[in-house]
């Protein structure tokens, strides 16, 4: 419970000590009313009261509660230059709808609420001992027990629920105000490991899991420029300088396994090319992250076709080893068919020598 001034709370004690002595009041009427009726079932009615009161009571606490949160003010004179965050007013919205609807139907109905009563009363007649006052009972204890829920909880809400929705809104924005004020930091720390890491200047002293955390508490727009940095010097390098591949294979298994987007393929896919032309190559773990980078993209989508054409070479070399399965052979004919669609294959052939082997050494034409 949020603090509370010297005036709220002798407002609170007021409001705690009206309810309590109506609740007491209220319980000593249900059982002087117990225990005047002459049979055997004074328990049941007793319990069945309390049922009723306590029902009643709940109601008028949530209606209470309806009727007393507050409305947050919006400033009307904001610097529209800067950018500002309003609180989420659903709830006030939800309780305002509900409180005009309800005073709406009630003042068009009103007319009917006697006949509403006595409806009440004949049901519960038979329940609370079926004498001539049974009904009139039943109905006193509902609408008193109604109105000292809806007095307490209107009373609490208007006092607490607006401190509470201030301290709540206050602590979220000063934890919108911290991401944002350690971003920069964090962002620089991503960067410098990084660039440690790509030009060999410094073996970043941190464990792989450690490396995951940086690279994850980056910002979208350094892990851009991070993504941007590896695949520059993987391309620059996958023929010429293989040794390169060791640098930035940690960088893009990082970016992979940190990614939050479910539709970003170019993470396993430069992860993929970097671990098959490293030296020596990692054919399997290549073949993993070419099946993940093609799942991610979609078979049916257009660009990208390298992936099917190294995935082919990765099947291949395997293959080489393992021997060659002839279900296998298919994938590998149906991934360079693939491949052909959008790249000049024969001339890729001519220049890739394990693929060039393959397609003699099986006679595949295309």
């Amino acid at each position: 419970m949020p603090e509370s001034t010297p005036e709220d709370k002798k407002v609170t004690h007021l409001g705690g000590t009206i309810f309590l002595s109506a609740y007491v009041f209220g319980s000593i009427g249900i059982l002087l009313y117990g225990f005047s009726i002459n049979s055997g079932s004074r328990a049941t009615i007793i319990g069945i009261s309390i049922l009723i009161s306590g029902g009643s009571f709940l109601l008028g606490v949530l209606l209470g509660f309806l009727f007393g949160i507050p409305q947050t003010l919006q400033s009307s004179d904001e610097n529209k230059d800067s950018t500002a965050y309003k609180v989420n007013t659903n709830l006030e919205q939800i309780s305002d709808w509900l409180t005009k609807i309800l005073v709406g139907v009630g003042l068009t109905q009103i007319n009917k609420l006697p006949g509403l009563l006595t409806r009440l009363a004949d049901a519960l007649t038979p329940v609370l001992g079926n004498v001539p006052n049974s009904g009139l009972y039943g109905v006193i204890v509902f609408l008193y027990f109604l109105i000292a829920g809806f007095l307490y909880s209107y009373l609490v809400t208007r006092i607490y629920i607006g401190k509470i929705f201030r301290i709540a809104d206050q602590s979220a924005l000063e934890a919108v105000v911290e991401k944002l004020a350690r971003q920069p930091t964090l962002d620089a720390q991503a960067l410098d490991i990084v660039n440690q890491l790509l030009t060999g200047t410094e073996t970043p002293k941190t464990t792989d899991e450690e490396f995951n955390k940086i690279i994850d508490r980056a910002s979208s727009s350094a892990r851009f420029t991070i993504f941007s940095q590896a695949q520059n010097l993987r391309h620059d390098n996958w023929q010429g300088n293989k040794k390169i591949m060791d640098r930035v294979i940690p960088v893009f298994r990082a970016l992979a396994i940190t990614d939050k987007s479910p539709f970003n393929h170019q993470y396993p896919g430069q992860l993929a090319f970097a671990l098959k032309d490293k030296e020596p190559p990692d054919w399997k773990n290549a073949l993993v992250n070419f099946n993940k980078a093609i799942e991610i993209r979609g078979i049916k989508n257009p660009g990208f076709k390298y992936y099917e054409l190294n995935r082919a070479i990765c099947k291949i070399a395997i293959s080489d080893s393992t021997g060659l399965d002839e279900n296998i052979k298919k994938e590998i004919v149906s991934d360079l068919r693939e491949a052909a669609k959008a790249m000049d294959l024969p001339y890729i052939i001519e220049n890739e020598e394990i693929l060039k082997a393959w397609i003699e050494k099986y006679k595949i034409e295309f």
